[in-house]
């Protein structure tokens, strides 16, 4: 019991050099993403991002046309400004009982309203500039300024790939292998570079160009698919650097079942 406690309360070591592994396909996706869409319908006044931009969250991307809401703005806080003077005096005025309360209680509730105006007139301005709901970079830019937009017509798409999360589909046998917290090694492949630096006389055959990395099991479905019997794995990588890009198919090399239960088509490798 205190063995099992000390493994659950500590990490979970990744699978080592002398485990027989199945290489496993899979794809990985970025954790977040987003469409920023208009608001409202109207016209854009200017677009302040390109497409591959590095956004931070709050950052302003969109300004659509907005005299309109500015002035609106300016009469709400003039009228605002109005209301509380009246209301001011006129409770100056009841507590030396030159006015009645009734009427310190109606400018009370004007100055209630012209507050509700103002603030009304500041959410539909606001609702003109359009700002980044998080930190990413910008992979799709879909309209341009001048042009006229919708309510929920899309701006932006927007993807954060700080964290990754690897999808595998795995046979039921390979998934009871694993659980939540298990370190499992992977290889991203395509145009990334080495994770080392490649000394000049040395062999391109010996280093291909492929990301040795580790992801943490996350979730394990407890249902299988019915149409295919596989499994559903995800697992996180933490991509601080951005070193692997998000939809790159993936290699990653799951614990092997034993022999005796091994399925026939697969290959265990060490």
């Amino acid at each position: 019991m205190l063995a099992i406690t000390a493994l659950l309360a500590g990490p979970v070591p990744p699978v080592s050099a002398d485990t027989p592994t199945i290489a496993v396909d899979g794809i990985c996706v970025p954790l977040r993403t987003a469409t920023i869409t208009a608001p409202v319908q109207e016209i854009i006044d200017v677009m302040l991002v390109e497409e591959g931009a590095q956004v931070t969250q709050g950052e302003v991307l969109v300004r659509l046309r907005s005299r309109l809401q500015e002035i609106a703005v300016e009469r709400a806080a003039r009228i605002l400004e109005k209301k509380e003077f009246d209301f001011n005096a006129a409770e100056s005025l009841s507590a030396d009982r030159i006015v009645s309360r009734e009427r310190a209680l109606n400018a009370e509730i004007d100055l209630a309203l012209a507050r509700v105006d103002y603030e009304e007139a500041e959410h539909l301005l606001n609702e003109r500039t359009i700002t980044a709901p998080f930190d990413g970079f910008i992979i799709r830019r879909y309209k341009e300024p001048g042009e006229s937009i919708d309510r929920m017509e899309p701006l932006y798409a927007l993807v954060n790939i700080d964290i990754l999360t690897l999808q595998l589909f795995v046979e039921p046998d390979l998934a009871a292998r694993l659980q939540p917290g298990d370190q499992i090694p992977f290889t991203a492949t395509g145009d990334l570079p080495p994770q080392q630096p490649v000394a000049a006389d040395a062999d391109p055959a010996d280093n291909p160009g492929d990301l040795q990395r580790l992801a943490v099991v996350e979730f394990i479905s407890p249902a299988a698919d019915p149409s295919s019997g596989l499994v559903r794995v995800s697992l996180r990588y933490p991509n601080d650097d951005h070193q692997v890009r998000a939809g790159t198919r993936v290699t990653a090399h799951l614990p092997a079942p034993p022999a005796t239960t091994a399925p026939a088509a697969a290959t265990a490798t060490r």
